[in-house]
């Protein structure tokens, strides 16, 4: 008879996870106890010496243990300064608090160095997280020589100081989000606190009339502007516009969240983030900034692109959705405004625009008398006085700003400025857009262990566009906001080509696919591009009527002191309402088709502009008005005080006349036709896809 061997003993239950560690090694019970003592701390501190001190000390007691935590975590660190950027912590207690982005930036770097001197988090740092801070430099290099010949030292070596320090800032930051290595957490801590301030600002407009700043987080910039719909919030900051470009790198973060729960089949995260990105689109919504929301959509357009066909599909859909949304007050209406800025008279145009125009004019004077270094960075709002008169267009306002970047480094640093900033946001854009590529491989939903996704991407590239587009309409303003964008894409670009995962075969060919896609559609876009720019040229040429400009320029001196014409003109420029009133009183009086006078202030100028088919009845309609200016002037009892005199007379010019109704025939039919060109690419796509081709 066989013996039968006894069963092997079963193996041993594996071990339980470890619990995770909290800081310092404390236990449950330690934090407990830490809770009880403060409580009772504050407890004494109220009854022994008032309320307020018993706030105040677990107030700092919470701030300390928070400190404390953040210099052990570099995750904690880099949530808190990110959520303070993005909600403008500093700006907003500035004045009653001073020194908070320095108090913060102190301890995210102190945090950089505790984690650096640990090998948990010193091994995370991957070998590219450098490449943002070359570009940075890269562009402080390009503006070197300009800053030497800077026409204002002072205020140069104030932009230079503060570029430093940006320096450092994003080294920090760079470093908390390799050592961190939690992507997400960026998207969620700059995403809440603006969500948050969205809440508060339609609070502001419907609940309580605009009457409460919620301590700073939700001010009014204005109540004024054509065809809006609402008060002009520009939320912590001190311009809507400036706001906006806040709300446009965290609104495609909120809708890849969202992403990523649809994904994961999450439906109260899904709803959750869905609501936050609505609150983002109200945020825009509010600031009733015509260059924030036309940027919004090129963000919207951008994100829905790079995150997949899936996305482009859903888009086609929703599309419908979309254009009903510029029916709404305050959207539709108001983008139309813009037209105002290229077409019909200028004194029936919106005059923010027009003064902006006529700012924009005065830059581009400054760049083509210093074409390759410019006057200097920031010296535009002390230079403008000077080209103003060389430029020879119209009144400025109080603007010393340009409202166009791009206008505004070409004045300041010129060609050399320029080829700067293209290389630190274009490379930027260029490290998102290769992580958008490389991440088409990764898991949509992220995984449990919280990877970037392909949407994630597409969402910081999506910002650092729509921040680009919303700065043709904007001078620049808080960079610390790009900046930690810069990083963001950098990052991401870092993490995805270190994921060795991603160089499995499934992830490789989605990766190939990602590549072909994007290569379909850059060709489709410069062809949209071209057949759009046929389009309205070619309607703009047969639409628009040929007419004849005819200018004199005139001035007001001393009917006492003939004599005294210079001295005069200078101080005529100082007098900010007798010149507008001058010309209003000689408009009226003398009434002549399509012809109008209007006051130059910084100048020192009134313009008679008169516009006829013909150059021989633009003359005789400008020659009327001026010689019947001095009459008028007596006629209304001004001739004792003032005289007018003609400092000069151009020769009439042809012109295109644009009218507003032209202009939104050539953007009706320029949308139409680029609806046609994306149809048509999609079904070229799709026969590609069926013969293997484009995917």
């Amino acid at each position: 008879m066989t013996a039968v061997a006894p069963p092997a003993p079963a193996a041993p239950p594996p071990p339980p996870p470890p619990r995770p560690r909290l800081p310092l090694g404390l236990t449950p019970l330690h934090v407990g106890t830490i809770a009880v003592g403060i409580g009772v701390l504050a407890v004494f501190i109220s009854l022994a010496i008032n309320p307020i001190a018993g706030l105040l000390a677990v107030g700092v007691v919470v701030g300390l243990t928070v400190a404390a935590w953040a210099v052990w975590n570099p995750t904690v660190a880099l949530c808190l300064l990110v959520a303070g950027e993005f909600c403008n912590l500093s700006g907003v207690f500035e004045n009653r608090v001073p020194g908070v982005y320095m108090a913060t930036l102190g301890l995210s770097l102190l945090a950089t160095v505790a984690a650096v001197a640990r090998e948990k988090y010193r091994s995370r740092i991957r070998r590219n997280w450098w490449q943002p801070l070359v570009l940075v430099i890269v562009y402080l290099i390009s503006i070197v020589p300009s800053a030497i010949g800077s026409a204002d030292p002072a205020l140069t070596a104030t932009a230079l100081d503060d570029w430093v320090k940006n320096l450092v800032m994003l080294t920090v930051v760079l470093l908390l989000l390799q050592m961190s290595d939690r992507p997400w957490a960026f998207a969620i801590a700059a995403i809440l606190p603006m969500s948050t301030i969205c809440v508060m600002m339609a609070l502001n407009e419907w609940v309580v009339g605009n009457g409460f700043t919620f301590g700073g987080f939700s001010t009014i910039a204005s109540e004024a502007g054509a065809d809006i719909a609402a008060a002009r919030h520009s939320g912590p900051t001190a311009d809507a516009n400036y706001w906006g470009r806040f709300l446009l790198i965290g609104l495609p973060l909120a809708m890849a969240l969202a992403h990523r729960a649809w994904k994961a089949k999450r439906r109260w995260p899904l709803l959750w983030w869905i609501g936050h990105s609505f609150l983002l689109f109200l945020g825009i919504y509010l600031t009733q900034s015509r260059g924030t929301l036309v940027a919004a959509g090129a963000a919207v357009v951008v994100w829905i692109i790079a995150v997949g066909p899936q996305m482009r599909r859903m888009a086609l859909f929703l599309l419908p959705l979309s254009v009903l949304a510029l029916a709404l007050p305050g959207i539709g209406d108001r983008l139309l405004t813009l037209t105002e800025a290229f077409s019909g008279p200028s004194y029936a145009a919106d005059q923010s625009l027009v003064e902006r125009s006529n700012v924009a004019d005065v830059a581009f004077t400054v760049f083509e008398k210093n074409p390759i270094f410019g006057t200097g960075p920031a010296t535009f709002k002390t230079e403008i006085a000077e080209y103003a008169p060389l430029a020879n267009t119209g009144s400025t306002g109080d603007i010393t700003a340009t409202h166009n970047l791009y206008l505004e480094i070409l004045a300041d640093t010129g060609i050399v400025g320029m080829a700067g900033w293209i290389v630190f946001v274009g490379g930027s854009i260029l490290l998102a857009m290769r992580a958008v590529i490389r991440l088409a491989g990764a898991r949509p939903d992220g995984g449990r262990d919280g990877r970037p996704t392909r949407a994630l991407a597409a969402g910081s590239l999506a910002g650092l566009v729509g921040w680009s587009v919303a700065s043709t309409f904007l001078h620049i303003a808080y960079p610390r906001i790009l900046l930690l964008a810069c990083a963001f894409a950098g990052t991401l670009y870092s993490i995805a080509f270190a994921d060795r995962r991603l160089d499995r075969p499934f992830a490789l060919a989605a990766t190939r696919r990602a590549q072909r896609g994007f290569r379909f559609g850059l060709v489709a876009t410069i062809a949209t591009t071209i057949a759009a720019a046929l389009v309205a040229g070619t309607l703009l040429t047969a639409l628009s009527r040929t007419t004849y400009v005819a200018v004199t320029d005139m001035t007001l001196l001393p009917t006492s002191d003939p004599d005294n014409y210079p001295g005069y003109a200078l101080g005529i420029r100082g007098r900010q309402d007798v010149l507008p009133t001058y010309a209003a009183v000689i408009q009226h009086g003398a009434p002549q088709p399509e012809t109008t006078v209007s006051a130059d202030p910084p100048r020192g100028v009134m313009s008679v502009r008169a516009v006829a088919d013909t150059p021989e009845e633009a003359v005789a309609r400008r020659d009327a008005v001026v010689r019947s200016a001095q009459t008028i002037v007596e006629r209304q009892g001004l001739g004792a005080a003032f005289r007018t005199v003609i400092v000069d007379e151009k020769a009439p010019e042809s012109t295109l006349e644009i009218t507003t109704t032209i202009v939104r025939i050539v953007l009706i039919a320029t949308i139409v036709e680029i609806l046609v060109v994306i149809s048509l690419s999609a079904r070229l796509r799709r026969e590609e896809r069926r013969q293997g081709g484009f995917v």
